[in-house]
């Protein structure tokens, strides 16, 4: 399902595509070829493999102009029974026709494909510097969300990038907006890519578009040694001022939190779903399965006072901003006697100041819970964990790597993050090559911030040496005479 690309990678396509047929295929394996690869099928017979070859029309196969299989030709690869199909280089169907008649005709068998990335970050820089063409085909979101749509889950994946310097630019440029580019969306890193796929057991899950106004939360981190701390989360959800609410409970499998939803559910009247399994996968799969508009992300024992999501949403709807910020606490809980609930033994504000910096959100991950996402407004942006962490400990900074955040500097705090550590978190740390889309004039800004609060830090001390110095004088004129005496002989 793909086209050839001159110039990008400097192995050509059926290289790539022998190496990933070889090794996809193990020993007893019976491979379906649909159009003529001949270097692939010789490849593949040298091994030991079955072959069979499926003609799409009376030409060479490969021909962008080749028609779909016959009727005979589809009985006769039912008959082949393969438990491989290599899907055309060049097709004239859509890839999720393609996979559908599959699908009917040979049911258990795995199916692999590949294609030139149409969004690659590579490609598109090299697009807007004139050296090559529009790409045809899919994008790699694309063939993702079909393959979602269709009902087909990923057995393998391969990735190739282009090599660099094809833009054309300077290396240090060409590498910052590539960077950009693929933080914004994670499948421009990709220039040619090949998949292995089986149909998903189960209800095919159509994509939806988000529900609007709605705010999906994902609440994790359940603990069975410290019971109540889920209990509280859900009853601050359900206190909520914005009734427009969805709960997602991650939870590893045997746990019974559900039954704590139920009951908050008759006081809040919250949408609940329920996610089996560990981080990170299972925050991914709640994340697909969110239907709100906006998402916010709550660990087990956090709680958030009744209107600090509908702030955090009206202040979006009155702007253009992707995602807002509230102001938090840190709350230390400590375990109480056996079977009770924790207690907080202290609570410090998130130190803040007037302004949200990047330092903020580096210094102190826990901020994640104190956000909310507007999913309309930042594309195809990923809100999962890196490969990196269990938690979404990057996703604050990665957020403002792209997104400039809208920070209620107003008022009191209106989150409490609790933890059983004094400790906070690690800080953030993103990868050595993380990008920053800043405007001069915010950076302009934080520079003459920064600059005052260095003056006011540095008046603030000469003016707490300088009542001290008076209080040692009028009241302990012997212990100030002996510390000036011993300041002068350092001198």
């Amino acid at each position: 399902m793909g086209s050839s690309d001159v110039g990008v990678d400097p192995l050509p396509w059926s290289v790539h595509l022998r190496s990933w047929v070889l090794e996809c295929v193990p020993a007893g394996g019976r491979v379906a070829l649909l159009g003529r690869e001949p270097e692939l099928s010789a490849a593949l017979e040298a091994v030991g493999r079955a072959v069979f070859q499926v003609a799409l029309d009376a030409g060479d196969g490969t021909s962008p102009l080749a028609a779909e299989p016959s009727t005979e030709a589809l009985a006769a690869l039912a008959r082949f029974a393969p438990t491989h199909v290599v899907l055309p280089r060049h097709a004239p169907w859509v890839l999720g026709t393609w996979l559908e008649v599959l699908r009917r005709e040979v049911p258990g068998a795995e199916f692999l494909f590949g294609f030139w990335n149409a969004c690659s970050a590579a490609r598109l820089l090299a697009m807007l510097q004139g050296r090559l063409p529009g790409r045809e085909g899919p994008s790699d979101a694309e063939v993702a969300r079909l393959l979602q749509e269709h009902g087909f889950q990923v057995r393998q994946r391969q990735a190739f990038r282009a090599p660099p310097g094809g833009s054309g630019l300077a290396e240090r440029t060409e590498e910052a907006l590539q960077t950009l580019l693929v933080q914004l969306n994670a499948s421009a890193e990709a220039d040619l890519l090949f998949y292995a796929v089986v149909p998903a057991p189960g209800k095919v899950l159509a994509e939806s578009r988000p529900v609007p106004g709605l705010l999906s939360v994902l609440v994790w981190g359940q603990s069975r040694a410290r019971p109540g701390l889920l209990d509280e989360t859900l009853f601050s959800l359900a206190c909520q001022a914005h009734h427009s609410l969805e709960v997602i409970l991650i939870e590893e499998p045997g746990a019974e939190g559900a039954r704590e939803v139920e009951r908050h559910r008759q006081l809040g009247g919250f949408l609940f779903q329920r996610i089996a399994g560990t981080l990170p996968d299972a925050w991914g799969e709640a994340l697909r399965r969110a239907r709100g508009q906006y998402v916010a992300f709550l660990e087990a024992g956090s709680v958030v006072y009744p209107r600090h999501y509908v702030r955090l949403i009206d202040a979006l709807q009155r702007g253009s901003s992707a995602w807002s910020v509230a102001r938090a606490f840190r709350a230390t809980c400590l375990p109480g006697a056996p079977g009770d609930v924790p207690y907080i033994d202290s609570k410090r504000p998130f130190p803040l100041g007037e302004h949200l910096e990047l330092t903020h959100l580096l210094q102190e991950p826990e901020l994640l819970q104190a956000l909310l996402v507007d999913r309309t407004r930042v594309g195809c942006f990923c809100l999962e964990p890196t490969s990196r962490e269990t938690r979404g400990a990057s996703l604050p900074v990665r957020l403002f790597a792209l997104f400039e955040p809208l920070f209620l500097a107003e008022g009191l705090a209106t989150c409490e993050v609790r933890s059983f550590s004094s400790e906070p978190p690690p800080a953030a740390r993103p990868s050595p090559g993380f990008q920053l889309l800043v405007p001069l004039l915010a950076l302009e800004e934080g520079l003459a911030r920064a600059h005052a609060e260095g003056s006011s830090a540095r008046g603030l001390r000469f003016r707490v040496v300088d009542g001290l110095n008076t209080h040692l004088r009028e009241r302990l004129p012997w212990l100030h005479g002996a510390l000036r005496s011993m300041a002068r002989g350092l001198r």
